[in-house]
């Protein structure tokens, strides 16, 4: 993925509900760039399978790497440790 597709700056990262699964909480969420609209709702989980959601994310953003119609890698700011995987949500 990462040599694929570049690193992307998303500078608003909206969580908009998570449900409970056996291997972690799946996030469904919006990456989108300021005045830019349309961004699709993607299902996201913790690559370490943790079950909380990284608050930094909404706070500062997040990188994100792929293709929002089939999926790929969020990885929010440093200091996190955070990285979650995404998919199309429908």
């Amino acid at each position: 993925m990462l040599h694929t597709y570049p690193l992307e700056y998303r500078t608003r990262v909206s969580k908009k509900g998570s449900e409970w699964k056996y291997l972690g909480d799946v996030h469904t969420v919006r990456l989108s760039v300021r005045r830019q609209h349309g961004s699709p709702s993607l299902r996201a989980v913790n690559a370490s399978t943790v079950r909380r959601w990284p608050k930094q994310a909404e706070e500062g953003g997040a990188w994100f790497t792929g293709d929002p119609a089939f999926g790929g890698v969020m990885i929010v700011l440093p200091g996190s440790n955070d990285m979650l995987f995404v998919q199309p949500s429908g």
